[in-house]
């Protein structure tokens, strides 16, 4: 088995969410569950464009602390989700600390970097759910509308 890699996952990734499938498709690589956590820094995590994507912006200091999951994957599961978070040119995948029971490992996710500043002014929120209210149906990517630029404008600064 290749290098495991510490990742933690805040949105669409985790379970009951819907891109779980990715986690849980072995064709993909092996991923392995390990806890719940939190960030130990107060990230803003917003909920934007036509498609309600949850986004992890690059402010750290400002918003909440940010409630997921910890999962140890190998290479081939690292590329998967880096080709579903389009690493490096839309998110960026960063290691950041993580809270899991008192103690703190330093753990993979994907940050939005160059984003619109005023996306700081949208609600922010500690835990994701594709279910909730407050975020809007998700739209999985393959039902989105990809030759419009115009919601991928709504959120990144170039």
């Amino acid at each position: 088995m290749s290098k495991l890699h510490r990742v933690f996952v805040y949105g669409t990734l985790k379970r009951g969410q819907p891109n779980h499938y990715l986690v849980t498709d072995r064709n993909n690589g092996e991923a392995e569950f390990q806890s719940e956590g939190s960030t130990v820094d107060a990230y803003p995590l917003v909920v934007a464009s036509r498609y309600n994507v949850p986004y992890l912006l690059d402010a750290k200091g400002t918003g909440k602390r940010i409630y997921g999951e910890v999962y140890s994957l190998d290479d081939k599961m690292l590329n998967a989700m880096d080709v579903l978070e389009k690493h490096p040119d839309w998110y960026t995948r960063l290691e950041i600390p993580i809270d899991i029971g008192g103690q703190q490992l330093d753990c993979w996710t994907y940050i939005m970097l160059n984003y619109k500043q005023a996306l700081l002014k949208s609600p922010m929120i500690d835990n994701y759910d594709s279910k909730s209210s407050m975020t809007g149906a998700y739209v999985l990517p393959g039902e989105r509308s990809e030759t419009s630029q115009e919601w991928r404008e709504a959120v990144k600064d170039k």
